[in-house]
């Protein structure tokens, strides 16, 4: 694991709506629960209905928050989501109160770069989420949605030990001259080079 700034973020849309999300993802998510919601020990997943006191003792609103633990949250930190009324000015209060409480705003995608450095993810699922997003058409959404469940990485697997597998084969040969190659193996080589480009392409 990586130890890193605690972050937050808007998670939902800044303006006007029934419910907004901040997602805070950093080694300081337990001592925030304890400060702001009273709750020193979280039991993780589990949503708890509370006042959000600022750091000047102020009420901002009452909200519901999830503990994720470390290990086993979407960036691989501790993570808080809050849900809040989706007021900006309660967005804004509580964004602020945050950054008091030395937090500070994550960077565009930082969430995702933190899931990736802490293994949580692979690159290609790491791309796919910004494919996602961005996805335009159900084609694109079905692409990002398959490359986000890693079948892009177990097919790239697959080549990457077909290759290695061949490579000894050809270093053997190289090695051990000696020993004749049948014409069999030779045509069962080149059907799996053949191959590759097929794997590829699906």
């Amino acid at each position: 694991m990586l130890e890193q700034d605690t972050i937050i973020s808007l998670a939902t849309n800044a303006g006007e709506s029934a419910i907004g999300l901040i997602r805070v993802s950093g080694g300081l998510c337990k001592k925030l629960c304890k400060e702001i919601f009273g709750v020193a020990s979280p039991t993780p997943r589990r949503s708890n209905l509370k006042n959000y006191i600022s750091i000047k003792g102020k009420l901002i609103d009452q909200v519901i928050f999830v503990f994720f633990e470390k290990g086993k949250s979407y960036t691989g930190e501790e993570i808080i989501e809050i849900a809040f009324h989706g007021n900006p000015l309660i967005a804004n209060q509580i964004l602020n109160d945050l950054i008091e409480r030395e937090c500070r705003l994550a960077n565009p995608g930082e969430y995702t770069k933190r899931a990736f450095l802490n293994g949580k993810i692979d690159l290609s699922q790491a791309e796919s989420v910004a494919q996602l997003i961005s996805a335009k058409s159900e084609v694109e959404l079905e692409i990002a949605n398959s490359h986000l469940l890693g079948n892009l990485s177990k097919t790239l697997t697959g080549i990457q030990s077909k290759l290695l597998s061949l490579q000894a084969k050809f270093e053997a040969s190289i090695d051990f001259p000696e020993d004749e190659i049948s014409e069999q193996h030779s045509e069962q080589t080149l059907a799996e080079i053949d191959s590759i480009p097929l794997i590829i392409n699906d």
